[in-house]
């Protein structure tokens, strides 16, 4: 598995997998980032066809600033991969999701979530944690 918005990746190669991934159609690509300000920077000059899902990954409070960016991209199909889910992500616990909370910029519409923990028992509260909303 690789980053395919790795900053050493230049912006005409990922133009050429997206073409490729646009004619493919019968596929579904799932694109999962870290790099969620090139991303960004990049969303605007590539084609997204209904089968090129676009993600970020969150695995603690310290990264939920990815989701900001993955509102502005123009995917068909938007998630989160909270993999691996190595602390609490506090916000969406207490405000729930699609972000409604003052420091994102608006509700998005999120088609999946992903979730895999480490360590479940620090993760109980979970089991409280109610998706409906995403539906």
């Amino acid at each position: 598995m690789s980053d395919l918005f790795h900053e050493d990746i230049p912006l005409e190669y990922i133009q050429k997998i997206f073409g490729i991934m646009n004619k493919a159609s019968r596929h579904t690509f799932q694109v999962l980032t870290k790099r969620s300000d090139r991303l960004e920077e990049l969303a605007p000059y590539l084609a997204w066809s209904p089968n090129i899902w676009q993600g970020v990954t969150i695995e603690s409070d310290q990264y939920k600033y990815r989701i900001d960016s993955l509102r502005k991209v123009n995917a068909k199909v938007r998630f989160i991969s909270f993999e691996p889910l190595i602390d609490e992500v506090k916000e969406f616990l207490n405000k729930g999701l699609p972000g409604s909370a003052k420091e994102f910029k608006g509700p998005m519409h999120l088609n999946k979530i992903f979730c895999k923990f480490r360590t479940m028992h620090k993760f109980s509260h979970l089991q409280t944690f109610d998706f409906t909303p995403l539906v």
